[in-house]
C-alpha cells in the first residue's frame, strides 16, 4: 500500500548506457558547481576522475580544459568512455579499467581527485581513500560527492520500491519480499519468459542491496578521512533534497543529518 500511495521516482537517463552516458556529460557542470562552491579550483587541474562509469564527465571535464584519466572498474564502461571521447573529438582525457585499491598510476602524480556517486558501492573504502590520497601531490584535493545510506533513496531500490528510506524504515528481508511479490504481480500480466525475466530482475536488485552497498554513513566517512596520514578535511557541505529544503536547519543535528543529506560535499587536502 505505501508502495502505491509513494511518487515514483523517474530515471529516463537510466534506459539505455547512451542515455546514461549522455547524463553524466550534462550532470558534469552542476558537479563542477558544486565542487567551485566547496572552494576548489578546477582551470588546469590534472585530473583522476575515480568510479567514472560511462565516462560523461570525464569528458565534460576535459572539455573545460582539464588534463584527465577515468578510472573504472567496468572494462564496458571504459570503452564507452573512449568512444564518447571519440565522438565528441576531445583528446585531454583517456580511460584506464582498474579497481579503486589498485589504480595504475603514480604517486603524486594528480591535483584532483574526484570520485561522484562511487563512494558508497566501494568493497573497501579505507584502502580505496588510500589509493586516492597516494596518487594525490602534495597539495592535492580529492573532492568526494555522494549520497549517505541513510538518504531517502539511499537503498537504490527505487526502480521497484518508491517509498523514500524504505531501507531505514523496513528489515532487509522485508524488502527483498516485497521486490519477489511484486515482481510475481508484474509476471502475472507476462507470458512465462517475460515473468521468469522479472523475478530474475528482483534477485539482482537484492543481489545489489545486499552486495553493492558499503552503508557509508557521513561519520563513518568522516573517520575514514580521520585515519588518512596526512589528510585535513577542508570543507564539508551537506546537501538537502529539493523536497526537504525547508529541513536544511535540522543538517546540524547528529543523526537527523544522515537521513536529510541527499549530497554529500566532501573535500580533503593532502598536506605531508
Amino acid at each position: 500500500m505505501l508502495n502505491r500511495m509513494s511518487k515514483r521516482p523517474t530515471f529516463p537517463e537510466r534506459a539505455t548506457p547512451a542515455a546514461y552516458a549522455q547524463w553524466e556529460y550534462d550532470e558534469a557542470p552542476y558537479q563542477m558547481k558544486l565542487m567551485e562552491a566547496a572552494g576548489v579550483t578546477l582551470a588546469g587541474q590534472r585530473v583522476l576522475d575515480v568510479g567514472c562509469g560511462l565516462g560523461g564527465k570525464s569528458v565534460a571535464f576535459a572539455e573545460r580544459g582539464m588534463p584527465v584519466v577515468g578510472v573504472d572498474l567496468s572494462m564496458e564502461n571504459v570503452r564507452a568512455g573512449a568512444d564518447l571521447a571519440k565522438g565528441r573529438s576531445v583528446h585531454r582525457v583517456d580511460f584506464v579499467a582498474a579497481d579503486a585499491v589498485r589504480l595504475p598510476v603514480r604517486s603524486g602524480s594528480f591535483d584532483l581527485v574526484i570520485t561522484t556517486d562511487t563512494f558508497e558501492h566501494l568493497p573497501q573504502p579505507d584502502r580505496s581513500l588510500g589509493e586516492m590520497r597516494r596518487v594525490l601531490r602534495r597539495g592535492g584535493l580529492l573532492v568526494a560527492v555522494f549520497g549517505p545510506f541513510g538518504s531517502p533513496l539511499g537503498s537504490h531500490l527505487y526502480d521497484r520500491i518508491f517509498v523514500p528510506w524504505c531501507h531505514v524504515l523496513f528489515s532487509r528481508d522485508t524488502l527483498a519480499e516485497t521486490l519477489r511479490e511484486l515482481a510475481r504481480r508484474r509476471g502475472r500480466c507476462l507470458d512465462p519468459a517475460g515473468a521468469d525475466g522479472e523475478m530474475q530482475r528482483a534477485e539482482e536488485q537484492i543481489a545489489y542491496f545486499d552486495d553493492h552497498l558499503n552503508r557509508m554513513t557521513l561519520r563513518r566517512f568522516r573517520q575514514l578521512l580521520g585515519d588518512q596520514p596526512g589528510m585535513v578535511v577542508r570543507r564539508w557541505m551537506k546537501w538537502t533534497p529539493p523536497k526537504l529544503r525547508p529541513l536544511t536547519p535540522l543538517l546540524r543535528v547528529p543523526g537527523l543529518d544522515e537521513l536529510l543529506t541527499g549530497l554529500l560535499v566532501a573535500v580533503a587536502e593532502r598536506i605531508d
